[in-house]
């Protein structure tokens, strides 16, 4: 006994094809966003592993004086300025004082490569700084003692957000700021404490 066939339940190829063309058009909006987003994220990275490397520093040498620097508390080489600073690549060196990591080095940001300045003598060298027992920072490097030092942290194309890590002179505080754009050639506007 044979039952009758129905029609056979499916796709057709037009409507297949209208289903990739939605796709694809959802994909190319959503990937330069998520791009720009894993970008963000990459940078931010890096920013919050410097700062908290230069806090714990601080709180190093708040415990502990070093009769070898000359400003006493622990001395900082912070490198010179980088273009395309990639994992493992050095930021900055500790000397005189024992810390968790004697280098502040770029962390694994799954690919990321970056532009890294500093703003003193021009960032074209690398120069040091000490943390005092009291938490403030000096350096023979710097003229004007009220300047901040930022550390400023772009992809190494330049385009897409920007970070910088300031360490305030006058309270010697360590804050993260913003920029939208534009690589490591000016500092950042927008500061928030940590």
């Amino acid at each position: 006994m044979g039952g009758v066939k129905g029609p056979e339940q499916g796709f057709t190829l037009v409507e297949e094809l209208v289903i990739v063309a939605v796709i694809g058009i959802l994909a190319a909006i959503a990937v330069p966003s998520f791009l720009f987003a894993l970008r963000r994220e990459r940078v931010n990275a890096l920013a919050f592993h410097t700062a908290g490397w230069l806090e714990e520093i601080r709180s190093i040498a708040a415990r502990e004086v070093n009769p070898d620097a000359e400003a006493g508390g622990c001395a900082i080489v912070i490198e010179a300025n980088q273009t395309n600073a990639r994992a493992g690549d050095v930021i900055a060196s500790l000397s005189g004082c024992t810390g968790r990591d004697q280098q502040l080095r770029v962390p694994d940001t799954w690919g990321g490569r970056f532009q890294i300045a500093h703003n003193i003598g021009g960032g074209a060298s690398s120069f040091t700084l000490f943390f005092t027992p009291r938490g403030m920072w000096s350096s023979d490097s710097v003229v004007d003692l009220r300047t901040d030092l930022e550390i400023r942290i772009a992809p190494a194309d330049g385009a897409g957000p920007r970070r910088c890590v300031r360490l305030s002179s006058i309270l010697g505080s360590i804050d993260i700021g913003s920029a939208s754009g534009g690589g490591v050639a000016s500092g950042c506007d927008n500061y928030a404490r940590i």
